[in-house]
């Protein structure tokens, strides 16, 4: 049913084209009937149906710019419930980044209690542990979980994620919401734009690859409420191979890529990030029968 809706949602968005309405109009018309199927195709049918009486192109214009705003608007707000709900149920918090995460997952370790560093509490920890290159003490011998994964959610009010450098890879998975803008400046030096999202006959992807050592920020799609993403990170995450990007660093690295995202730096970056976790505690649904009976 979706996709019959979005494909009558293009058709009908060229059609209003034809009608002179504006670019973010037909755009808005479009997102609304994706969002508010039965509500507006009733209405595209009442438009036909005009067209064929032969009562004018004026009145089928007025009555597709009244019927665009207003779907646009209940879409809006559909969206704002949505992402509310979202990060209660889901437990979301601020992400010293940018936006709102919660750990759902670290091989070893039940998620968000270890503050974004490594620990083994449930599970021995592996001989063949997963090590990066980074040593930053004695304390740090390099070595990782091996995995964790977490939801991140970027909102219309938190729309961006700042500049910053992992040591290990993510992979990025696009769940719902708007689509959001990758700026990618890799260690070779080369820069390059992408957009995660569900559109892939607009050149989206579902799901995205950041190698580590990449510069990475972000940007939510204009114009939308929220995105939630899922994000899988291997090694595991850890706040001792992360750091935020400088100015000068993002400069010398590609002087485009500057140019073009400089404004997604942060001006006043932390080293240390135990306060985000201040309250949190693990996603309920980690919590199966089972280890609810080891707690």
């Amino acid at each position: 049913m979706a996709s019959d809706v979005k494909i009558k949602a293009r058709q009908f968005a060229r059609h209003l084209a034809t009608l002179a309405m504006s670019r973010s109009e037909v755009s808005d018309f479009a997102r609304g009937v994706v969002l508010g199927a039965s509500t507006a195709l009733a209405l595209v049918e009442v438009i036909h149906r005009i067209e064929r009486r032969g009562w004018g192109g004026g009145v089928t214009k007025l009555l597709a710019k009244i019927m665009g705003a207003s779907i646009a608007s209940s879409a809006r707000e559909d969206a704002r419930g949505e992402k509310e709900s979202m990060i209660a149920r889901l437990g979301l918090i601020p992400h010293p980044e940018g936006g709102f995460f919660v750990e759902t997952y670290r091989t070893g370790c039940a998620p968000m209690t270890s503050r974004g560093k490594t620990a083994f509490d449930r599970e021995t920890k592996r001989e063949d542990g997963c090590a990066t290159s980074r040593r930053t003490d004695d304390e740090d011998r390099g070595t990782r979980n091996h995995m964790t994964s977490i939801y991140y959610m970027l909102t219309r009010e938190s729309d961006h994620q700042w500049w910053a450098l992992n040591e290990s890879d993510h992979v990025h998975y696009h769940h719902a919401g708007g689509a959001v803008t990758y700026h990618l400046a890799r260690s070779d030096g080369t820069y390059e734009r992408r957009v995660l999202g569900r559109d892939v006959e607009a050149g989206q992807t579902p799901q995205l690859v950041v190698k580590g050592g990449t510069f990475k920020a972000a940007v939510l799609e204009p114009g939308t409420e929220y995105a939630i993403i899922g994000e899988a990170v291997s090694p595991g995450f850890d706040f001792r191979d992360f750091r935020f990007v400088t100015a000068g660093e993002l400069a010398v690295r590609n002087a485009a890529c500057f140019d073009d995202s400089s404004h997604l730096i942060k001006p006043a970056p932390e080293d240390t990030f135990d306060h985000y976790y201040t309250g949190a505690t693990p996603p309920q649904h980690y919590f199966t029968p089972e280890r609810a009976e080891e707690s």
